[in-house]
């Protein structure tokens, strides 16, 4: 899908929630329309708002974990991301954002607990293949 697409969509799922008519999936869409736009607080916001209305709304935690790693909420992301972690059945994928939230707010003793305790499960490629963090001075 091309950008124009997403800001139609976005367009017609805000004319929705000025009626009131939008419900936690449509603050999900909305928030991955964002997302796929690089408006990571915005979609933030939609996730979270998606999160108010369905607290067990899987999809809007995965979208509310990846945009806390790409919006400056440090201990917000380590929150949401441990959140996703346990919710969505400790996946590779939650394991890789818990891990960057925990090293972006300098909890090593977690993160290696964490890494320790998937090595053990899984082996450590899987996590460490994709990690990233928000600044220079670390994996990435």
């Amino acid at each position: 899908m091309d950008l124009q697409q997403f800001d139609a969509a976005i367009a017609l799922l805000k004319t929705q929630e000025e009626i009131g008519d939008l419900s936690d999936i449509g603050y999900n869409n909305l928030g991955y329309c964002y997302w796929e736009c690089d408006e990571h607080e915005l979609a933030y916001r939609a996730f979270d708002r998606s999160l108010e209305l369905n607290p067990g709304n899987l999809s809007s935690l995965r979208g509310a974990a990846y945009c806390s790693i790409e919006t400056p909420r440090t201990v917000q992301a380590v929150e949401i991301c441990r959140s996703f972690y346990e919710e969505s059945g400790r996946t590779p994928e939650a394991a890789l954002w818990y891990v960057t939230s925990l090293f972006n707010a300098r909890d090593i003793a977690t993160m290696s607990r964490i890494l320790n305790e998937r090595k053990e499960m899984h082996g450590i490629e899987p996590i460490l293949s994709g990690f990233r963090c928000n600044d220079n001075d670390g994996p990435g």
